[in-house]
């Protein structure tokens, strides 16, 4: 089955990041480094409500073998209505205490306020899913685009009328209303709930290890900001938030694309048993997204400060240790991307939770170092040392899997990392150059990463849509 709506769903990831982008420069340039850490105490708790209780339905849907019936998609419909009448209550409630948490009761309010945003989502029709079962990505690529351009735009008038941190519960619901309404408007299928108890199981079976994941994801991927906003400063928060934003961009467009691509393809061909396919479509995933990680650690290292001050400002700039730990994070997260949709598509949840145990180690670290009183770097410092402890127990893990991938060419690629990154350390320790300096260092190592994945990945390029 060739693949429909390639295009369109990377077209639709690209825009998801710039307008994610987008809206971090003008909330932080409109509210300043103070508040724009208080606006980033929203982002925290809607990424933990999400986090927190995912229960991977439309993953579900997708690697299920009876993923196209009917009755399972209105038994998912089910589902993710009680998720989210749950999770709003809950959210609800321990507003009180997240306030107290980041010292800020002045805005208890919009903490309750965003308990009601699950219940927003919970009524997203879950075809859009089963359209991906059959490697149709144009629905849920309109499903992720649109809504963030709405929200992008009506940003403008949002602050206009009121430059408050609020603003960021108000553009959210405007997402996941889009969402919602967008997957509604594309479904081929009646919108129906039912409950059913037996699938029910089989859904929590495939779920538990993941909801579980979720807690420790949003440790991990959020943890030092909640260690930051709890022992340090709101501007010490914004100056870090500012950093992850920048960052996160890449991650998210990585994250969000190779697990929409090749999730289905994979689940297919390990259904399917096809031991050559799935290594072939595993290991270009892996080349892709190595890819995007050493582009990634050069541009964070190299151009993350002037990068932050030009587009923030310079109440914003961070140090160096800052943004080299924060860049190596995110780099090696990304190469860290097809190892879970590989585990995923065969079944293996599991695998994902036991190398998020091991990530949180680096949360472990940062509450340590920041409860004694060691400067905000070491907090960064902490989740590089997480990352690399996770990629080194992924690869141990990923190579006990029925279906393999791991090559000399993906080993390869990972020692060329490792030289990117000691380069890029070099950089710190180096007097500042001026910002053209700096913009001919990063486009002369990117030449060479060019000629690299040319000399060693020819093969695969210039490779057409299904060939895999």
């Amino acid at each position: 089955m060739k693949p429909s709506g390639k295009k369109e769903l990377l077209l639709a990831q690209i825009v998801m990041s710039v307008c994610s982008f987008l809206r971090s420069i003008l909330i932080a340039r409109a509210l300043g480094v103070e508040n724009f850490g208080v606006a980033s105490t929203f982002a925290v708790v809607i990424s933990f409500i999400e986090m927190s209780t995912d229960i991977a339905l439309d993953r579900f849907i997708i690697q299920y073998r009876f993923g196209y019936n009917r009755r399972v998609l209105s038994s998912i419909h089910g589902l993710m209505i009680i998720r989210g009448l749950i999770t709003s209550l809950v959210l609800f409630f321990s507003a009180p205490l997240i306030a107290a948490l980041f010292s800020l009761q002045d805005f208890l309010w919009a903490y309750q306020v965003l308990a009601f945003i699950p219940m927003v989502k919970s009524f997203t029709n879950f075809d859009y899913a089963r359209q991906q079962k059959q490697l149709d990505y144009k629905t849920f690529a309109m499903m992720e685009g649109i809504p963030h351009v709405i929200s992008t735009i009506a940003l403008v008038p949002l602050l206009y009328f009121s430059v408050d941190p609020s603003v960021v519960i108000w553009v959210t619901f405007l997402n996941y209303a889009g969402f919602a309404f967008f997957s509604h408007l594309r479904s081929k299928v009646n919108y129906r709930v039912t409950f059913d108890y037996v699938l029910t199981m089989k859904v929590l079976g495939f779920s538990l290890p993941l909801i579980l994941n979720g807690f420790l994801l949003f440790l991990i991927l959020h943890g030092d900001r909640v260690i930051v906003g709890h022992f340090y400063t709101m501007s010490s928060l914004g100056i870090y938030a500012a950093v992850f934003s920048l960052f996160s961009v890449p991650i998210l467009f990585s994250q969000r694309l190779m697990s929409a691509l090749y999730t289905p393809v994979l689940a297919r061909h390990a259904n399917a048993l096809s031991k050559e396919k799935y290594s072939e479509a595993a290991s270009i995933s892996s080349i892709l997204c190595g890819f995007l990680a050493i582009n990634g650690m050069l541009g964070f290292s190299i151009l993350g400060g002037p990068v932050i001050a030009l587009v923030y400002g310079d109440e914003f700039s961070a140090s160096k240790i800052i943004i080299y730990a924060l860049a190596l994070s995110s780099a090696i997260r990304i190469l860290r991307v097809p190892s879970s949709f590989i585990s995923l598509s065969q079944g293996k949840s599991k695998f994902v939770l036991y190398v998020s145990l091991i990530r949180s180690s680096g949360v472990i670290f940062a509450i340590i170092f920041a409860s004694i009183g060691y400067p905000l770097e070491y907090v960064a410092v902490s989740s590089a040392i997480g990352e690399i402890l996770a990629i080194i127990f992924s690869f141990l893990f990923l190579n006990m899997l029925p279906l393999k991938f791991l090559n000399k060419a993906v080993f390869r690629d990972l020692i060329f990392f490792i030289f990117v990154a000691l380069f890029c350390y070099l950089l710190t320790i180096i007097d500042d150059l001026s910002v053209m300096h700096y913009v001919s260092l990063y486009f002369t190592s990117l030449i060479v990463v060019i000629l690299y994945y040319y000399i060693f990945h020819r093969k695969f390029i210039g490779r057409k849509d299904g060939e895999y």
